[in-house]
This record gives C-alpha cells, sequence and structure tokens, in this order.
C-alpha cells in the first residue's frame, strides 16, 4: 500500500496549508498566500459559473485550475 504524504514541522511547511483546518489562522507564507487566493478565485468562479455564461471566464478558471496544481506539483517537489 503506497501512501502519499509529508512531514510538516510548521504551516509553511505544508503543501496544502491554504485548504488546511487544521492549522486554523496560521499565517501562510507568500507562495500560500498566492495559492490560497488562486483557490479562492477558482472557487468563484465554479460557483458562479452557471450565472455567467462566459467563455472567456471558463477558460480562465481552467486555466488558474492547471496554475494551481503546477504549484502544488512544484512545491511538492522542490
Amino acid at each position: 500500500m503506497d501512501l502519499d504524504g509529508e512531514v510538516v514541522c510548521s504551516p509553511v511547511d505544508c503543501s496544502q496549508a491554504p485548504l488546511c483546518r487544521w492549522f486554523g489562522d496560521a499565517g501562510l507564507n507568500p507562495n500560500g498566500e498566492l495559492h490560497a487566493a488562486l483557490a479562492e478565485t477558482v472557487a468563484v468562479l465554479e460557483r458562479t459559473r452557471h450565472s455567467f455564461k462566459s467563455r472567456e471566464l471558463g477558460e480562465l478558471r481552467r486555466q488558474l485550475t492547471r496554475l494551481l496544481a503546477e504549484l502544488s506539483e512544484t512545491h511538492r517537489v522542490g
């Protein structure tokens, strides 16, 4: 059985800190703040996609989702 995980000593060491409720109001480093802001933007675009039928907003949401995945992978590897 292969389990993915990471050892964290502080919130800034966690690649999922912006999405994690374990750390509560712990401060984020600049990369964490960027990740959290992008994740919130994608969530808003996802929630409102039926209210604003825009091909451009849909493409923006997909681009930001890909960017978030790349940032998460980069943080996990580097």
